[in-house]
Formats: structure tokens, sequence, C-alpha cells
């Protein structure tokens, strides 16, 4: 079975510069492999964070991407 669309969507758009912001929940539960978000974008992407809020069972992350 191959790997689910929306890591390569969102690779897709980021390449294309069509993201402004990313907004990442970070959870400490061991999935397996998951999916890489930029693996294989074959160029640097420069993030601002912007915001972080911490809370018992996940953090939620938001980027602002520069150009």
């Amino acid at each position: 079975m191959g790997q689910p669309a929306g890591g390569s969507i969102s690779r897709q758009c980021l390449r294309l510069g069509l993201v402004d912001e990313l907004h990442l929940d970070v959870a400490p539960v061991l999935l397996g492999d998951g999916i890489s978000l930029f693996a294989g974008l074959g160029q640097r992407i420069e993030l601002e964070r912007l915001e972080t809020s911490a809370y018992a069972s996940e953090t939620h992350l938001r980027y602002r991407v520069l150009r």
C-alpha cells in the first residue's frame, strides 16, 4: 500500500510557493514511520515561528513561510 497523498500535496504546494503558513501539531505518540512533510522537497524552506502552544498531550506550532 502506498503513502497517503497528503504529504505529497503539501510538498507540491510548498515547492510552488502556494503556502503562506504552516500549522503543525506534534503529539508524543509513536505512529511508525509517518509521512515526512519536507523529505524530497528539493529546496530549503525558510520558516518564522509565530506561535507555540504546549498542552499535556500535544504541541501546536504555527510558522510563516518566508519568501
